[in-house]
């Protein structure tokens, strides 16, 4: 995939879909510069394009991937990532962390075969189901990931080991930098146990 082509991220929502999510969504404003609800509107659409941009090559090269891996950039990982006692990957199963799930499921973190993945890239389309605000409501972007999955009737398997570290910009502005697991990782510091 052409990985250094630069692509203006698109606004691919309506404005009864920016409603709704202002009617349900619960995210911490504190340290965010802007309305977070919509950043989380913008991901779902970076997703989409980003599965738009795989079938584009699929159909280029005139052949499918494998699996698909989704992973955000600004996580330090604390153990290494053991696929081998996982093969073969279950169909219709999505493979996320266990931890960070806030009563949903973890979206830093998902890989899987194509076809599922491909469902899951492509979650924005329910953003305007008519049940949305009545399930999702007081719930975040993890929430709204769960009940996608349970929507679209795809399997979660939640992997205990995979633990990580975010070293995002609010996790820096509130003076993680120094201290917790963003201080540890910066000081090359490695993690004495890991629980979940």
């Amino acid at each position: 995939l052409p990985m250094h082509q630069v692509e203006t991220q698109s606004r691919c929502w309506s404005g009864a879909a920016q409603n709704f999510t202002i009617g349900w969504m619960h995210c911490d404003f504190r340290m965010r510069a802007g309305d977070c609800r919509l950043s989380f509107l913008q991901a779902l659409c970076d997703l989409n394009r980003c599965e738009e941009m795989i079938a584009a090559h699929e159909r280029k090269v005139q052949r499918k991937f494998d699996v698909i891996v989704r992973l955000r950039a600004d996580l330090f990982w604390e153990a290494r990532v053991a696929m081998r006692p996982l093969l073969p990957l279950k169909p219709n199963t999505v493979y996320v962390p266990a931890m960070d799930s806030q009563d949903g499921v973890n979206d830093h973190l998902a890989f899987g075969l194509r076809e599922v993945m491909g469902r899951y890239m492509t979650r924005i389309r329910h953003i305007e189901r008519s049940d949305v605000v009545a399930k999702l409501k007081g719930l975040g972007s993890e929430g709204y990931l769960g009940r996608a999955l349970l929507w679209d009737t795809i399997n979660v398997h939640k992997l205990q080991g995979w633990m990580y570290c975010p070293h995002t910009p609010r996790n820096l502005l509130r003076g993680s930098a120094s201290e917790g697991c963003v201080g540890r990782v910066r000081c090359r510091v490695s993690c004495v146990s890991l629980y979940c």
